[in-house]
């Protein structure tokens, strides 16, 4: 509790005096220097027995190729992580370029991606994607630039090679800390509920059936549910397109539902791409609709395709 205050307070402060000062103070390092010294004056893991990192193994492997061996065995769960990772980083990227107003290349983030777990893979390490939370913890001290990733790299390189045994006696409770207090930003993330229920509630059904789904099961199924759900969810929207008669409003060139102006020229307007059932089914409505006009026209700005079936439909309508 204590260094979840200070924290909350620290950023309080570099949010309240970010315009005086030239760089936002690390408070996140401050308060790992701080409770790691405080946990060795204390031996808090010993006498208290609170959980700290422990043992950080020094120096690095010996690049080798990896073992082809047992790549019948891991070209499944391989994949999945592959799907996921992409899937995630993509996501992920999503959410700090509409926040920041910066494009967003997928093609490059691939290809990074690719080449870190190429490079990675000779010296044993895990299968490396994007973490939420440090990305989330940069992004709430200012960083702007990937100068940080290399920070990054370099400190950790540190740390592996000299002085990671400093930090074996840090309280996990410490990260954990770090951690939830910079996830509050996500986390308001939530009241896109409120602007989902009144824009689109496919779109919320699509968004609580992921959570829920990622919640009970893993990342890897829960997102193979949410892709799923989303193509079922397409299927319903094409479907059930919405067609209207549409009257032109006398003195002007617009065109509105002919239950509310009278019309001189009627035509249909369709709002999805024409599959054949729609095809099929909305025709016949489109010219009962209309029999006693001099002409029809059909408003086919908002389709996107029109299939072969959908073209015999509107010869059909043509025949009517």
């Amino acid at each position: 509790m204590v260094s979840m205050v200070i924290l909350i307070g620290g950023k309080m402060l570099n949010k309240r005096f970010k315009n005086k000062l030239p760089v936002a103070i690390p408070w996140e390092l401050i308060l790992i220097v701080l409770d790691t010294m405080v946990s060795v004056q204390m031996d808090l893991a010993g006498q208290h027995a609170v959980q700290v990192v422990g043992d950080i193994p020094s120096g690095l492997s010996a690049p080798v190729l990896p073992s082809l061996s047992q790549a019948r065995e891991l070209f499944v769960p391989a994949l999945s992580v592959a799907l996921v990772s992409f899937s995630y980083l993509s996501a992920l990227g999503s959410v700090f370029a509409n926040t920041h107003g910066y494009h967003m290349d997928s093609s490059q983030d691939l290809l990074a991606l690719g080449l870190c777990n190429t490079v990675g893979a000779m010296f044993q390490c895990f299968a490396v994607s994007c973490s939420f939370s440090r990305n989330m913890v940069q992004d709430s001290i200012g960083v702007k630039t990937q100068m940080a990733g290399l920070v990054s790299a370099l400190l950790i390189l540190t740390i592996l090679l000299k002085i990671g045994h400093l930090f074996e006696q840090l309280p996990k409770a410490v990260l954990a800390v770090i951690i939830v207090v910079n996830l509050r930003g996500i986390l308001a993330q939530f009241k896109d509920v409120c602007v989902l229920w009144k824009s689109d509630r496919l779109d919320l059904l699509v968004w609580v059936v992921t959570l829920i789904s990622t919640l009970v099961f893993n990342l890897g199924l829960g997102l193979a549910v949410a892709v799923v759900f989303s193509l079922l969810t397409l299927i319903y929207r094409t479907q059930h397109s919405s067609t209207l008669v549409l009257g032109g409003v006398p003195g002007t060139d617009c065109y509105r539902d002919v239950g509310l102006y009278a019309e001189k020229v009627s035509r249909g307007q369709k709002s999805r791409p024409l599959p054949p059932p729609s095809s099929s089914s909305s025709s016949p409505s489109s010219a009962e609709t209309t029999t006693h006009t001099h002409c029809l026209v059909l408003d086919l700005s908002s389709v996107t395709f029109v299939d072969s079936v959908a073209k015999t439909g509107l010869c059909k309508v043509k025949e009517l």
